[in-house]
Order: C-alpha cells, then sequence, then structure tokens
C-alpha cells in the first residue's frame, strides 16, 4: 500500500511539474513586477501589449490583434525587455544619402567647431611604451 501511494505521488508530482514550474514563475513575476497590465514586452519570439498577468500565465495582446497566453516559465526563463518601463526611449535613424554628399564629415567638422566655440578640448591617442632591459641580450654583431 505504501509503495503504491509513493509511485501515484510520483506520478502526480511529474505530471504537475509544467504547472507547478508556471506556478513558481509567475509568483516569481508578481512579486518582482518586471513588466505590469498595458505595457509593451518582448520575451522570447513574442511581442505585445499584456492584458492580464496570472499566476500561471500571461496574456499578451499582438500587435496583430492576437491574443497569446504565454506560460509564465517561458517569460520568466529568458530575457523580459519592458519597451514602455521608461518614459523617454532612444530611436537610431538611418537615411541614405547620395555619394556625393559629404554629410559624415560636415556633421564632424561642425562638432568640432562646436567644440571648439566652448572651448572643449578633444584628447589625442598616445601610445607609452616601456622598455625593459633583457638579462640575456643577443650578442652585438661584428
Amino acid at each position: 500500500m505504501l509503495a503504491g501511494l509513493g509511485i501515484a505521488g510520483f506520478i502526480v508530482g511529474f505530471a504537475l511539474q509544467d504547472s507547478l514550474a508556471n506556478s513558481a514563475a509567475g509568483a516569481m513575476i508578481l512579486i518582482y513586477r518586471p513588466y505590469d497590465v498595458d505595457d509593451v514586452i518582448e520575451s522570447g519570439t513574442v511581442r505585445g501589449k499584456v492584458s492580464h498577468v496570472g499566476l500561471v500565465s500571461t496574456t499578451i495582446l499582438t500587435f496583430e490583434n492576437q491574443t497569446l497566453i504565454v506560460p509564465n516559465n517561458k517569460i520568466w526563463g529568458d530575457v523580459i525587455r519592458n519597451v514602455t518601463a521608461q518614459s523617454s526611449r532612444r530611436i537610431d535613424l538611418i537615411f541614405r544619402v547620395g555619394y556625393d554628399e559629404e554629410v559624415y564629415w560636415d556633421l564632424d567638422r561642425a562638432v568640432k567647431q562646436a567644440f571648439d566655440r566652448e572651448e572643449i578640448s578633444l584628447p589625442r591617442p598616445q601610445r607609452e611604451v616601456h622598455l625593459h632591459p633583457s638579462s640575456a641580450a643577443p650578442p652585438a654583431a661584428e
């Protein structure tokens, strides 16, 4: 009888392994709050707006208007990027210009002239070389 209970407990524990992992990850998410409802997040291949955070799963509305129910273990086990956590974000814009334009050098020159007006000096690259006398010097050429 005792062996039967042990086997049954093992089977139930093995069957609930994913649910318990999701619950533990959900508890960590609810405690540390890396994201909240209405935040836009990225985790793994999932990107969208959080519409519900539960103990076992998180519901995300994608920008393609799809509802994803993601197990918390998948989210907690990957990098969580909270896109809307900060009030301001950096955006890099890339513009293509013709080869005849020297935009890079013009911008570089304008920055240098602005630094000169404000008397901001630019450090020059320098290298220090230390020579140590060797105890076994090669013989002199004759």
